[in-house]
């Protein structure tokens, strides 16, 4: 069984500056969730519409390789398939000693993309939600499960850097928050699992339920209500997160009931 963890001491990091590598979907939702905590927050990025976003929302943007420079925590939030590439020019060469790197994921440290030298603390703290929801439940005082695994323990505190990140971006600390200790293996494969398995399947499940309902003479408008406009799939989703995959079933129709657990295939 995984350990689980429901607060950390973020005061661990609260002296420290933050480096935010990218400012899309979780580099803003995280940037945004440490500064109303009081964070020193920087954004490192390239001249682009992101480093315009951030400018406007208020953040200091520097150089990749100068933010780097002048952050204690490294956050690396640009997405894995440029993260080896901007890695080896940008971010090893500008790393010191004792830094704190964190990876949203686990991907690139896990296949070999990414080697950091043995000198820094290499940390994932991985949000188990899109980075709109990240926000969103830090401005309603909701927490949110994260993935949490450490690469290398330089300083001998990188799990307890990593609880004390998890607390201060408002995964933990909270209600409904947990951070599970997990590995950059164990991110990577369920991460990819659910990517390249249901979840690439249910969207097309989705759209041919929707061309089936629109040839037998459902209009567009009951169709897409009947699949996912109502809202209704985000509160069955909710309940099945809740109250568990089968037991939420007891808040259906018993003609519901009956055609779930009898067309599984």
């Amino acid at each position: 069984m995984a350990k689980l963890y429901f607060d950390g001491n973020m005061e661990l990091i609260r002296n420290m500056v933050i480096s935010i590598i990218g400012f899309g979907n979780q580099g803003s939702a995280q940037a945004l969730n440490l500064r109303d905590g009081g964070f020193r927050v920087l954004i490192g990025n390239i001249e682009d519409e992101y480093a315009k976003r951030a400018r406007d929302l208020g953040f200091t943007v520097h150089s990749i390789p100068e933010a780097v420079k002048l952050g204690n925590v490294i956050v690396m939030a640009i997405p894995d398939e440029v993260q080896p590439e901007v890695w080896v020019k940008d971010i090893q060469p500008n790393l010191s000693p004792g830094k704190i790197v964190i990876f949203l994921s686990g991907y690139n440290v896990f296949y070999g993309f990414i080697k950091p030298p043995r000198d820094v603390d290499v940390i994932m703290v991985a949000p188990r939600m899109i980075g709109e929801s990240v926000r969103e439940n830090f401005l309603n005082n909701k927490g949110f499960p994260v993935l949490i695994g450490v690469s290398n323990d330089y300083s001998g505190k990188a799990w307890d850097y990593a609880l004390a990140y998890s607390k201060a971006i408002g995964a933990i600390g909270r209600p409904g928050g947990v951070a599970v200790e997990s590995s950059f293996e164990e991110e990577t494969i369920t991460d990819l699992f659910s990517e390249h398995t249901w979840a690439g399947a249910f969207l097309f499940l989705l759209a041919e339920g929707y061309n089936v309902l629109i040839e037998n003479g459902v209009s567009p408008e009951a169709a897409m209500l009947e699949l996912w406009a109502s809202g209704e799939l985000v509160a069955i989703t909710k309940a099945i997160a809740e109250k568990g995959l089968f037991a939420q079933l007891k808040g259906h129709s018993t003609t519901s009931q009956y055609g779930h657990l009898t067309r599984d295939s």
